[in-house]
Parts: C-alpha cells; structure tokens; sequence
C-alpha cells in the first residue's frame, strides 16, 4: 500500500491537494492515529506488521512551528482543548512530549519495518522535491506539468481555493469564513514561531528534541 505518514499540520494538506489536483487517489493519509479525537496508540509491535510492506513518504516538520499550528486546530477548528498556547504546549496530551514520542516511535517503524521510505521536510517543498515525491510513488508527469502542478500549489494559491469554502471535501474548507485562525492555510510561515513563542517555550521544545537524537529532528535545534 502507498501510504503518507504525518503528524497532524506537518503539510498533508499540501500533499493531499497536490495528488487531488492530478487525480490520483491510490495513497492513504494518515495521521496514524494521532488526530486528538481517540486516546493515543504508540503500540510499536502492530505497526511493524501493518506497515512492513508499505511505500511510506513520512512529512516532517519543525515541531516549534507545528505546535502553534496545532493549537489553533485544537482550539479553533475542533474544539479539542481549552486554554492558552502556553499550556497547550506543556500539556501531557496535546503537547510538544506526545509528538516527541510520535517522531521516536515512527524513526523505529521506518528503520524496522521493513517498508520502503522517504523523509520529506515542511521546510524543503520546492519543484525538485515535487518532483522526488512523485517519482517515489512511480507517477509520471512532464517537467511541465510538475511546474503547474508546483505553482498551484502555493499558499496563496491554496487559500484562495479554501476561502471560497466550495471545496469537495472537508480538509480544505474553513470552519468560519470570518476568522483566519480556522483556516487549514492559516499562515504557512517558516520559522512564524519566532513571531509567537517567547524564549522559555522555545527552550522547552527544543529541549524536548535534543533528549530523542532523532535524525527527522536535529535539524531544528541550534
């Protein structure tokens, strides 16, 4: 099976519109359980009989900035959590320790499974990455038609689609056409953590990161 692996907004929306727009439908989106609906499963003995014959593409994304994102779509497009950013970040649930665990428990399925992979970083997206996507999932398009495909793909591009709310499936429709902060292309800003957490939460996560020495991860700590 063709499957993309995430943790909630590390860019399967993206992904997922991109595959929409060329009409291929063969790949699941999962976010492996992690949708904040259910409790947690981090039972690593199941998946490694469920994944082991897979095509993965695994997104990654700088938790700092998945954090903030997450947050508004636990509090503003579900109504999953009450409370400030502050202590959505430091809760045991929703907090930055569960998607910690969530990299640390995928970093084992990908190196034990058996499954053939590929990382893809938030952080990365361009027409050569596009283009290394489609290729790992055996999809032929002209260096054409990846350009166009690239090029729709921008923010702006996306949110305009989302603003109109007429989308055919619910995970690019606002929930309040009126507040931005209920939109799946909320902002789309590398590195907008800086604009929002202050120093103690940075050092928080960052701290968070440094315990796992997880290669999807390093990256994102001084």
């Amino acid at each position: 099976m063709f499957r993309v692996v995430s943790f909630p907004k590390t860019d399967r929306t993206r992904i997922r519109y991109l595959f929409h727009m060329i009409g291929y439908h063969k790949i699941e989106f999962t976010h492996d359980g992690f949708g904040f609906n259910k409790p947690f499963d981090f039972n690593f003995s199941r998946r490694i009989i469920e994944y082991q014959n897979d095509k993965i593409l695994f997104l990654a994304r700088d938790p700092k900035d998945t954090i903030i994102s997450l947050y508004y779509q636990n509090t503003k497009r579900d109504a999953f959590f009450i409370g400030t950013l502050k202590e959505f970040i430091r809760d045991e649930t929703f907090g930055i320790k569960t998607m910690i665990k969530f990299y640390g428990l995928w970093l084992r399925i990908l190196e034990n499974s058996g499954c053939k992979f590929r990382i893809a970083h938030y952080e990365d997206f361009s027409e050569i990455a596009l283009a290394s996507i489609l290729n790992f999932f055996s999809i032929e398009l002209t260096k054409k038609e990846i350009h166009t495909l690239y090029m729709q793909s921008a923010f702006k591009k996306m949110k305009a689609v989302e603003q109109k709310n007429d989308f055919p499936f619910p995970w690019l429709r606002a929930r309040d056409l009126s507040d931005a902060e209920t939109f799946k292309c909320r902002q789309g800003k590398i590195g907008g953590y800086k604009d929002i957490l202050d120093q103690s939460d940075i050092e928080l996560i960052n701290n968070e990161i440094c315990k796992t020495f997880n290669p999807f991860l390093n990256r994102y700590v001084p």
